[in-house]
């Protein structure tokens, strides 16, 4: 276990997101903010990495290879999975937000809108911070 495994003051966020360059700016961003961040290019690895790592919040994209975010949170919410999740996708229709909604995802973030001061409050509020 490495001294950052230990720090319980460290908030951790998981990021579910396969568009890389997005990916490395949030890593660098929340990271710089204080969160220890892990994170997953698919779903599948990132539904376990929900599990094994137990992450504060979870951002999540929606479209992901191999398995998508509605079925990432609907097996989380299975598993009584307590951490929140924010959805940050480029799709946002109106019956993709009722799910979301449904799934219990708190906030839902169109990446061609928001800036990655907005996702760091956004991650605070969800942790209540």
């Amino acid at each position: 276990m490495s001294a950052m495994d230990t720090n319980t003051s460290k908030k951790k966020v998981l990021i579910v997101e396969d568009d890389k360059f997005f990916m490395d700016l949030l890593v660098k961003r929340l990271s710089g903010s204080g969160f220890a961040v892990v994170f997953s290019q698919n779903g599948k690895s990132g539904l376990e990495m929900a599990t094994t790592e137990k992450p504060d919040v979870i951002l999540l994209d929606i479209l992901l290879p191999d398995m998508d975010g509605f079925e990432i949170l609907t097996k989380l919410k299975e598993a009584k999975n307590p951490a929140p999740a924010i959805f940050l996708s480029n799709l946002g229709s109106r019956e993709q937000l009722q799910k979301a909604k449904d799934l219990g995802v708190t906030t839902f973030m169109i990446k061609a809108t928001v800036s990655l001061d907005n996702i760091v409050n956004e991650v605070k509020k969800a942790i209540g911070m």
